[in-house]
C-alpha cells in the first residue's frame, strides 16, 4: 500500500511522469518572403516551434490568428487544421500541393525560398497513449502556447537545436533519442500553460490548488486500491458529501468517483505494459474487486480488453526496432509526406 503522506506534487509528478507518447516527427521548415500554407485536420496533436523570424497560425474555429515570434512553441492538441503565413496577409496554399513540389529532403528540411526575410522552425506531432484516461491530458486545452519570452525554467531553444542536430547529422540510434526529447517538449509545455491557466481552467492543477480538493486527491493517488466512496473522501477532509462533490466537480470538472475510476484504468494500463502480474493482481492493485470489472471498465475506456492491449505493447516491444516501427506505422505530419527505404507506407 502506497504512504498516504504524499503531498500534491507527489500527485502531480505521479501523473505526468505518466504521460507517454507513442510517437513523434520532425522536420525543418525554412521560409522567405511570402509564404503561408494550410495543414489540413489530423487525428493527433502537432505543434511549431519558431526557430528564428516570427510568422502567423490561424487555427480552425477560432477567430483570431496567434503571432508567433523566434522562441515561442504552439501545440494543436487536437490535430486541428490550420493555416501557417509569414505575414497576416500572405497567400496561402495547401500543404500537400507544395510538397508535391517541394519534397522533404532526406535530412527531413522544407525550404520554400521566396527571397525576402527568413523565418525558420521544427514541426511535427504527437501522439499521446491513454490520452482519455489521464486526469492531465484529458483536460488539456485546444490549443497550448508556449511564449519564450515568458517561459520559466528549462529553454526549450536548448531541447529543440538537440532535437535538430540529431537530424541533421542521422546517426544511429536518432529516431530513439529524438523520441525522448519529445517527452521533454510536451512536458514542458504542459507545466508551463497549466502553471498560467490554473486559476481559470477547471482540471487536475486547480483541483490541487484547493486545500480540501488537494487533500481528497492526494488520498485517492496514496491509496488508489481503498474502496473510496464520496462519503469517504468527504469524511477524510472534514465535509459534508454534498459540499464535497460540488466543490470537486466545480474545480476539477468532473465527479470524484469519475476521476478516481479513470485514473485507476490509466495506472492499471502502466501495470499491464511494464509487469508480467496476473489480470485479477492488476485489478485488485487499482481498487477493483474482480478481474471481469476491470476488464469491463477498461474496455469501455480504451476499446479492447485488457489482455489485448497487454499483447499489443508486448508485440511493440519486441520489435528489434521499437521506435522506428511506431513512428512508420503512424501517419504524422509531415512524415506521411516522405517515405524512407523499406519503410512500411502510412495507414
Amino acid at each position: 500500500m502506497r504512504s498516504p503522506q504524499i503531498k500534491p506534487q507527489d500527485v502531480l509528478n505521479e501523473v505526468l511522469q505518466s504521460v507517454r507518447l507513442r510517437s513523434a516527427i520532425y522536420c525543418r521548415a525554412h521560409m522567405t518572403g511570402e509564404w503561408g500554407f494550410r495543414v489540413e485536420a489530423r487525428d493527433h496533436a502537432r505543434f511549431h516551434f519558431v526557430k528564428s523570424g516570427n510568422c502567423w497560425i490561424h487555427i480552425d474555429d477560432t477567430n483570431n490568428p496567434i503571432q508567433l515570434d523566434c522562441g515561442d512553441l504552439v501545440i494543436l492538441t487536437r490535430g486541428q487544421g490550420h493555416v501557417l503565413r509569414g505575414s497576416i496577409d500572405s497567400p496561402v496554399e495547401p500543404l500537400t500541393e507544395l510538397l508535391k513540389r517541394m519534397p522533404l529532403d532526406e535530412k527531413r528540411r522544407f525550404v520554400w525560398d521566396n527571397g525576402g526575410a527568413a523565418t525558420t522552425m521544427l514541426c511535427g506531432g504527437f501522439r499521446l497513449e491513454e490520452q482519455r484516461a489521464n486526469p492531465l491530458l484529458s483536460t488539456l486545452p485546444p490549443v497550448l502556447v508556449v511564449r519564450d519570452r515568458v517561459a520559466k525554467g528549462i529553454s526549450l531553444r536548448n531541447v529543440f537545436e538537440l532535437a535538430e542536430a540529431e537530424l541533421m547529422a542521422g546517426n544511429l540510434g536518432t529516431e530513439a533519442l529524438v523520441s525522448r526529447v519529445s517527452d521533454v517538449i510536451f512536458l514542458h509545455a504542459i507545466r508551463s500553460c497549466f502553471g498560467a491557466d490554473c486559476g481559470r481552467v477547471p482540471g487536475l492543477i486547480k483541483g490541487l490548488g484547493d486545500p480540501n480538493v488537494g487533500q481528497a486527491l492526494t488520498a485517492m493517488h496514496s491509496e488508489i486500491e481503498r474502496p473510496w466512496t464520496v462519503e469517504a473522501l468527504a469524511s477524510q477532509i472534514g465535509m459534508s458529501r454534498s459540499a464535497f462533490a460540488s466543490r470537486f466537480l466545480e474545480l476539477v470538472g468532473e465527479p470524484p468517483m469519475t476521476y478516481l475510476a479513470r485514473w485507476r484504468l490509466n495506472r492499471g494500463a502502466v501495470l499491464l505494459r511494464t509487469n508480467a502480474f496476473k489480470m485479477l493482481q492488476v485489478a485488485t492493485s487499482v481498487g477493483y474487486d474482480s478481474e471481469a470489472s476491470f476488464s469491463r471498465a477498461f474496455r469501455r475506456l480504451f476499446g479492447l480488453s485488457p489482455g489485448a492491449y497487454r499483447r499489443h505493447f508486448a508485440a511493440t516491444s519486441n520489435d528489434a526496432a521499437p521506435h522506428e516501427a511506431q513512428i512508420t506505422s503512424v501517419p504524422l505530419y509531415p512524415s506521411d509526406f516522405q517515405a524512407r527505404p523499406g519503410a512500411p507506407e502510412p495507414d
